[in-house]
């Protein structure tokens, strides 16, 4: 995929989808979400890819979650069935970009749930402490 010096349509859309998907919740979005961006975060391939498998999807950035969602998963062409007939692995990488959004809204409605179980946990855990005590 780096190799390309100009890549198909919907290839640059899903590398800029993953350049924004990886950047870190507390920093800023990046500015420069060019086809020159991306091959530079594609340069090394061991820590491309261990970006994508270690990324910590439940604390991605909201603002680019959302920016993802808005500027390409509703576009046609950013379908993985589509991009793939131009490139198998910007297929499987759009297909990732659909996963962890659709990941991240799941979660971002399950947090405030998860967030009452850990409390009321923490209370049944007192609880079975002062009862041991008696």
């Amino acid at each position: 995929l780096k190799a390309q010096s100009a890549p198909p349509a919907g290839v640059e859309d899903v590398a800029a989808a993953i350049l924004l998907l990886t950047t870190r919740p507390r920093d800023a979005l990046p500015k420069d979400l060019s086809w020159a961006a991306a091959k530079k975060l594609m340069h090394n391939p061991d820590h491309f890819l261990r970006l994508l498998t270690t990324l910590d999807k439940q604390h991605a950035s909201e603002a680019a979650v959302a920016y993802v969602e808005r500027t390409f998963l509703g576009k046609e062409s950013f379908q993985p069935e589509r991009i793939k007939a131009k490139s198998a692995v910007a297929g499987a990488l759009s297909a990732w970009v659909i996963a962890v959004c659709r990941y991240w809204r799941v979660h971002d409605k399950l947090r405030p749930k998860m967030e009452v179980h850990a409390a009321a946990h923490g209370r049944l855990v007192e609880a079975e402490k002062q009862l041991a005590g008696v």
